[in-house]
C-alpha cells in the first residue's frame, strides 16, 4: 500500500513518486471524491503503472496527480 498526502495549497500534476514494485497500482481511496462531501473537487485520480527505475529510495516509480490538501491510497491486486 502507498499513501500519498498533499499538504500544499496547490495541486501536484505529473509528480513522480517511488513504488515498491512494478505493475498496476489501483486507487483504493481518493480524499477529494465528492461522495465524501459535495464541496470536494471530485478530482478523478488515475490508477498508476509503476515502472522500473529508482525514486524516493524505492526500486520503481510512477507518475501521479493529487489535489491540494488531499490523500490518495494505492494498492496492487494480489
Amino acid at each position: 500500500m502507498i499513501v500519498v498526502v498533499n499538504m500544499a495549497r496547490q495541486a501536484l500534476e505529473g509528480y513522480d513518486i517511488g513504488f515498491p514494485r512494478a505493475g498496476k497500482w489501483k486507487i483504493r481511496f481518493n480524499g477529494d471524491w465528492s461522495g465524501h462531501d459535495s464541496g470536494f473537487g471530485n478530482h478523478r485520480g488515475k490508477d498508476v503503472v509503476a515502472k522500473r527505475g529508482k525514486e524516493d529510495g524505492m526500486p520503481c516509480n510512477g507518475n501521479i496527480s493529487i489535489e491540494p490538501y488531499c490523500a490518495i491510497i494505492f494498492s496492487q491486486d494480489m
